[in-house]
């Protein structure tokens, strides 16, 4: 039981961990878009076309942000499922602490 708690602990560290990341890459995002966004608008000899080209690869963006961030957090539900166990499981005895059980049951 003790290796599924610590393997839960380290799986929310990393979830934690990549959930910080992730916002502060979208903070990074935000902030570059706004600038292209001015910069665009003040440069008047950008082509419309290429202003909509640009506005169609930032959204591109997001949307392979969002699919991307949508399968990780798929990812840590399944692996939190995985180390989801009832509170009197037994399953994660160590394979000689087993046969010791089992050999003192059968002593018994």
């Amino acid at each position: 039981m003790v290796v599924k708690q610590f393997a839960k602990q380290m799986l929310d560290l990393q979830k934690t961990t990549l959930d910080q990341s992730y916002n502060a890459m979208l903070a990074m995002r935000d902030q570059s878009e706004k600038l292209m966004q001015n910069a665009m608008e003040q440069a008047s000899w950008i082509p419309d076309e290429s202003k909509m080209v640009v506005k169609g690869w930032i959204n591109t963006m997001k949307k392979s942000e969002e699919d991307c961030k949508q399968m990780i957090d798929d990812y840590f539900a399944s692996m939190e499922n995985f180390f989801r166990a009832p509170e009197d499981d037994q399953s994660s005895e160590t394979p000689q602490a087993a046969k010791k059980t089992a050999t003192a049951k059968s002593k018994a």
